[in-house]
């Protein structure tokens, strides 16, 4: 499912719609939707949530997780 596509109404009910890293509700302006999108595709709420997700993917493939 695209989350572009869906209604604003509909945001706060769908989890395709949260942060892949803190599951907050990803942000809205002027009625769109205005994620942070990382390489690896997935959704975040903003850009500190992305590097956060990929540091603890990094620590994990190190075994320090």
């Amino acid at each position: 499912m695209n989350v572009h596509s869906l209604p604003v109404e509909e945001l706060s009910n769908n989890a395709t719609a949260r942060c892949a890293f803190c599951r907050k509700a990803l942000p809205v302006v002027n009625g769109q939707l205005q994620p942070w999108r990382a390489p690896s595709g997935l959704f975040f709420c903003n850009e500190f949530c992305a590097d956060d997700a990929d540091e603890a993917n990094f620590q994990q493939h190190l075994g320090r997780a």
